[in-house]
């Protein structure tokens, strides 16, 4: 098989192949099923994180206010918030 410019071509002569087909159905299903779990399962992480963020602007903030570098400011957050 070789391949040409035009892709229409191309895919034609790939799905001519059992094993192509199956691989697109298999990566179709797994697209399907990757779209509908990473709803359920990693939305609520950037969920909880779009959340924080606020705050972590609040303590850089404070700590600039006091002479201090923000990314202390943000580093003493993310160790208060770990441990609660």
């Amino acid at each position: 098989m070789t391949f040409t410019i035009n892709p229409w071509i191309d895919l034609q002569q790939m799905l001519q192949y059992p094993f192509m087909q199956h691989a697109f159905e298999a990566g179709t299903v797994v697209a399907i099923l990757g779209a509908l779990l990473a709803t359920r399962c990693v939305a609520p992480f950037f969920i909880r994180g779009a959340r924080a963020l606020p705050h972590r602007f609040l303590w850089a903030a404070a700590a600039v206010l006091i002479g201090v570098s923000p990314i202390y400011g943000l580093l003493l957050f993310t160790a208060w918030a770990d441990l609660g």
